[in-house]
């Protein structure tokens, strides 16, 4: 069972302006609103910690803001992140660098820092005894009371091939709030997700619609390896003549190394709306 309520809790107007506060002090921006009322009820849901919560917000929903403005607002308790992939790891220590957010990365060779509350680990390391024992040092001196486990999907599709994604209900060594975070869980996929994450009946489900009209697909048939580049740079080109100063566009790459050589090539590409 998760842990009674913070009894610390504010009221919810003032907690509404405190999170908002961190968010824009984080951002580095004069002021901060919310990016949706998913976001808004997610996050009050998740600080409230009367009951477990899965949170569906789009990519870019600002999923990563809850167990940030968590970490921020309970310095004397602990929040883990799992992540069940290298490259979530690379782009929250990324992500959290560059807003001056403490954070620690656990290394089975050594204890957990007390002194920094926000905790980073992977779902393979997560299963290790020793990142029980060191958990259960960590909880002695800091409260661990939250537990925050991005895109919670993966378990569904990959438990059959990867034994860190099997028997998740075991990441709740002893009570502490259950946070799922994802960008898309179909409400069939509800049941299957609370079963085997072990969440509590009474688990919040707040979901954001993921009709995304902005979105087109491209298909296009299979190419040699070489050509892939510069048919994304093409496809790049040819899209960005139709966009606006707040159009983004997201290309996904299997190394981080692609995607930095794949945007320095596609930025030195005349741009028609440039001059």
């Amino acid at each position: 069972m998760p842990p009674p309520p913070n009894q610390l809790l504010l009221k919810e107007n003032a907690l509404e302006e405190q999170c908002l506060w961190i968010i824009s002090l984080v951002l580095d921006q004069r002021s901060a609103t919310w990016s949706s009322a998913e976001q808004k009820e997610a996050l009050l849901s998740v600080l409230k910690r009367d009951r477990d919560v899965i949170v569906m917000l789009k990519t870019g929903g600002g999923k990563s803001m809850i167990p940030i403005v968590a970490s921020m607002m309970e310095h004397e308790e602990a929040v883990v992140v799992v992540l069940p992939l290298r490259s979530l790891m690379t782009d929250w220590e990324r992500k959290l660098i560059a807003m001056k957010v403490p954070f620690q990365v656990y290394d089975p060779t050594k204890p957990l820092k007390n002194t920094i509350n926000l905790i980073m680990v992977s779902a393979d390391k997560a299963r290790f005894k020793t990142w029980r024992q060191h958990l259960a040092e960590l909880d002695a001196v800091l409260p661990v009371t939250r537990m925050v486990f991005d895109e919670a999907h993966l378990p569904l599709l990959s438990n059959d091939f990867r034994e860190s994604m099997r028997d998740m209900l075991e990441l709740r060594q002893f009570p502490m709030q259950m946070v799922l975070l994802s960008a898309t869980v179909p409400p069939s996929s509800i049941p299957t997700l609370k079963s085997m994450f072990g969440l509590t009946p009474n688990a919040r489900e707040i979901r954001q619609s993921i009709n995304r009209p902005e979105l087109e697909y491209i298909l296009k048939g299979p190419l040699p390896s070489h050509c892939i580049e510069e048919e994304a740079i093409q496809i790049v080109m040819k899209e960005r003549r139709g966009w606006s100063s707040k159009d983004r566009g997201l290309v996904f790459v299997t190394y981080l190394e692609d995607g930095e050589n794949l945007a320095q090539k596609a930025s030195l590409q005349p741009d028609p709306n440039i001059a």
